[in-house]
């Protein structure tokens, strides 16, 4: 009710909610990480139905609202492998609950599950410390970021042909409205064939927008990218819970944490496929990291 009180109170918002995020084809919040916009740009109209409560009453609902008193508390604890680390043995999700990462098989009936919990600070160190000392390293992903470099020269080449079709539009506009104006066309011909010219142009303005937003980078220094990339490794490895999660929610597809073994034992976690920040291209192999996880 505190989130849609103008509803309650009878009024229609428009352009209230932020847009949604996708990582991999899936829906991962919104931009920002907030769901609502900033409340001075919403567009709200008045008055548009039978409000369901008084003035008085989403009044006081507002201050309940501004108090916090029933927010979600602030200090739940985040667990930044939940939703991509499973159980080795069974393929069953590994779930996190105080201060341990458990196999839900565990508390299924009728599905036992012989492999250990693994303690959040235990596992967490061993991943972020791979993400940052060999996945986040200039020398390992130099490949693909020639790869890229390559692929970015070859952008001016294509950028011509849209560039033609920009003026090509902009032209049959100039024509369209030379026949309206010499009575030529009718008002409702001319301002439907103008529709379809405006939505032409922006596609064909995306593209090349996007086009000259990666002009350059095939220039850019090596000592830069590998500052970029070195700096980035450490700064996840050593942040805030939530930005380690959304790091590994987008670096890896998955993680496979297996049983102890040995004596004294140790464990491995294998990762399967890892992507590299803003160039979705998978470069690991389906088993191409095991870090040793000692006791």
């Amino acid at each position: 009710m505190e989130d849609n009180l103008d509803v309650y109170l009878g009024h229609t918002i428009f352009n209230r909610t932020n847009e949604r995020v996708k990582v991999r084809g899936q829906l991962d919040g919104y931009v920002g990480r907030k769901k609502w916009k900033p409340k001075e740009e919403w567009v709200i109209n008045e008055n548009t139905h039978e409000p369901l409560i008084t003035a008085e009453m989403g009044a006081i609902i507002s201050q309940i609202k501004e108090s916090g008193l029933r927010d979600a508390p602030a200090n739940k604890q985040v667990y930044a492998l939940s939703g991509i680390l499973k159980c080795d043995l069974c393929g069953t999700s590994y779930a996190g609950n105080a201060g341990f990462y458990r196999c839900n098989a565990k508390v299924k009936t009728g599905h036992p599950c012989p492999n250990n919990a693994i303690a959040q600070e235990k596992a967490e160190e061993t991943i972020f410390t791979l993400l940052s000392e060999h996945i986040l390293k200039y020398q390992s992903i130099r490949p693909v970021i020639d790869a890229v470099k390559r692929k970015l020269g070859q952008v001016a080449p294509q950028l011509r042909p849209l560039e033609k079709r920009l003026e090509q539009i902009e032209k049959e506009r100039n024509r369209l409205m030379t026949l309206f104006r010499r009575g030529l066309m009718e008002f409702e011909e001319v301002e439907r064939e103008l529709a379809e010219l405006k939505n032409n142009k922006k596609t064909v303005q995306d593209s090349i927008d996007e086009m000259r937003a990666h002009q350059g980078v095939s220039d850019v220094d090596d000592n830069t990218i590998r500052n970029v990339i070195e700096t980035l490794g450490e700064k996840v490895r050593k942040a805030d819970a939530k930005v380690r999660k959304q790091t590994a929610m987008t670096v890896f597809q998955e993680l496979r944490i297996g049983p102890k073994t040995g004596s004294p034992w140790a464990r491995n976690i294998t990762v399967k496929g890892v992507y590299l920040p803003l160039t979705g291209v998978n470069v690991a192999s389906p088993r191409g990291f095991e870090p040793l996880l000692p006791a």
